[in-house]
């Protein structure tokens, strides 16, 4: 992932899914902000907000949830 000269909505996506998948939280929730501020993502995807809100759930972060759901709710999701 490092290597990829321009990521895009896809490629954050795939990343935070891979994972939550592997029940890494803490790295999605990097990667999820990360992908708030790179230059490159015209918006965050329902997808990314989805992957995300599905690993705070996994891990029981019920802050981190609520933080997401006012995020998607202040971009127009």
């Amino acid at each position: 992932f490092d290597s990829v000269s321009i990521k895009n909505e896809v490629t954050w996506s795939a990343m935070i899914g891979g994972y939550v998948e592997n029940d890494m939280i803490k790295e999605a929730g990097e990667v999820f902000l990360q992908m708030l501020v790179d230059e490159n993502v015209a918006m965050v995807t329902p997808v990314a907000i989805g992957l995300i809100l599905m690993g705070c759930a996994r891990f029981g972060d019920v802050n981190g949830g609520r933080c997401v759901h006012c995020y998607s709710i202040k971009a127009g999701f």
